[in-house]
């Protein structure tokens, strides 16, 4: 993939669109290739992590590219005086300062970067990782500066976006100023959909994990991980974990441990935790038709932008082999959204005497597998269905609820992932879930000052 990646960007004029769900790899990859020896001198790669971005807003773009040029433009001995001078006065404007000054400002100080390359044959490419939320909110003024910059520079300037979906089924209104503009730069063959990491390479991330794994255990990672990156270092750090009792290495290829290994996967919250991360990634269509596969229903692509669910990596399909879910865990996660009923906003009222028992020994209960929520109010049985990130947040504490606390840092990487999110965001996210489960006194999810959150006193509940 980087060896493609380079033959795409040495092509004159070309931009990219790379597109996966959540988790797939594709940051790794970006950061791959602005360090790797594939990266020819014609090509200067920089990467950029919109999750570092200190809000939406024009300049904070602005100042973040500029940022992370900087120390490449260093690396390759470039002079850079009149860039440092340019983004001071970019991050240090006037009071009075208009917000066109400071986009002509950005223009100004990236004919400067460019001009700095010296031979017309260099290229500057910007690795625009993360780049799902600048692309919704960013002003159009900012859309339409990039496509002003490569129009002045078709050959000298490429971008790379990396995005959940592909740029042009991204789904903001190309009416809104500067957006049709950017979207022009990104044709169909621009569109890379990237799948989970190839057999070899995912074989080589579970070996860095544990160098002692046989081939059969490889082939059960893969099966289950399907080259998802994340999911296949759980599983490989599970599968560990249950084999340490045992003396034969080989235990997954014995039927009794196989299912006990597969039952542990299915129940784990992690992994759990990490497809819900994939799924809500996922835009409706995509989802619907993820579960009409398992129902044997075949749901033809009505947004080709977007792509079939084999060209997202989501459904793997080898010459002679049936077609699957690209990873069984994730396969399991999806049958789960089969026997669950639709999420509601509220709670509801559900007759079980063995529940209602149940909720005499602790005041709130929880379903990890179905991720419900039980609880009394006003003498009746209540189920309210967590959605969203506060399905994850609850979880999340839930399972941690024997430590001390969980730090804010901790829950917002854990949320939302590294980056780009404030403890503003936790605060509202936790009274709102507060509000959800009726525990406005904070007795159950606790405040520990100047250290973070803990959940106390919910007991699990695998009730029918």
């Amino acid at each position: 993939m980087l060896e493609y990646l380079k033959m795409c960007l040495t092509h004159p004029q070309r931009s990219l669109s790379l597109s996966s769900p959540n988790n797939f790899g594709k940051s790794t990859l970006l950061k791959e290739f602005a360090q790797s020896s594939v990266v020819s001198d014609k090509l200067i790669p920089v990467y950029i992590d919109f999750n570092l971005r200190a809000d939406d807003s024009a300049q904070a773009f602005y100042e973040l590219v500029l940022r992370q040029m900087l120390p490449v433009f260093k690396a390759n001995r470039l002079p850079v005086e009149q860039l440092e001078r340019l983004y001071e006065s970019l991050t240090c404007p006037s009071p009075i300062a208009l917000p066109f000054n400071i986009g002509r400002n950005f223009v100004v100080a990236m004919d400067e970067a460019l001009h700095l390359l010296g031979s017309p044959k260099k290229r500057l490419v910007l690795l625009l990782d993360e780049f799902d939320q600048p692309l919704q909110y960013l002003p159009g003024l900012v859309l339409l500066h990039l496509r002003a910059l490569k129009d002045r520079y078709p050959d000298r300037l490429a971008y790379v976006v990396a995005t959940f979906l592909p740029i042009l089924a991204c789904g903001r209104d190309e009416q809104e100023e500067g957006v049709a503009e950017f979207y022009e730069l990104f044709e169909a063959t621009d569109l890379i959909r990237l799948g989970g990491l190839v057999r070899n390479r995912a074989d080589s991330l579970a070996k860095q994990i544990d160098p002692l794994l046989t081939p059969a255990q490889l082939a059960q990672v893969y099966l289950m991980a399907g080259g998802h990156p994340v999911l296949t270092k759980l599983v490989v750090r599970k599968l560990g974990v249950t084999q340490s009792h045992r003396l034969s290495p080989d235990y997954a290829e014995a039927e009794n441990n196989q299912k006990e290994f597969e039952q542990v996967l299915k129940l784990d919250g992690e992994i759990r935790l990490e497809c819900t991360r994939i799924w809500r990634s996922l835009v409706e269509s995509e989802q619907q038709a993820l579960l009409h596969y398992l129902e044997g229903i075949e749901t033809l692509t009505q947004d080709t932008p977007l792509g079939t669910l084999v060209e997202r990596g989501l459904v793997s399909s080898t010459e002679g082999e049936p077609s699957r879910i690209f990873a069984r865990t994730f396969e399991w996660f999806i049958r789960d959204k089969l026997h669950t009923t639709t999420p509601v906003s509220r709670a509801e009222i559900i007759p079980s005497p063995a529940l209602t028992e149940f909720l005499q020994r602790s005041p709130l209960a929880y379903d990890p597998h179905k991720e419900v929520v039980f609880f009394q109010k006003q003498g009746n049985t209540l189920t309210l269905p967590l959605t969203g990130n506060a399905a994850i947040l609850f979880k999340y504490l839930f399972m941690r609820q024997s430590e001390p606390y969980c730090t804010k840092d901790e829950l917002i990487t854990a949320i939302w992932g590294n980056g780009g999110y404030s403890a503003e965001n936790l605060d509202k996210l936790v009274s709102d879930l507060r509000q959800e489960i009726g525990d406005q006194t904070k007795q159950i999810i606790r405040t520990i000052p100047r250290r973070g959150l803990q959940m106390v006193g919910v007991r699990e509940w695998r009730g029918s």
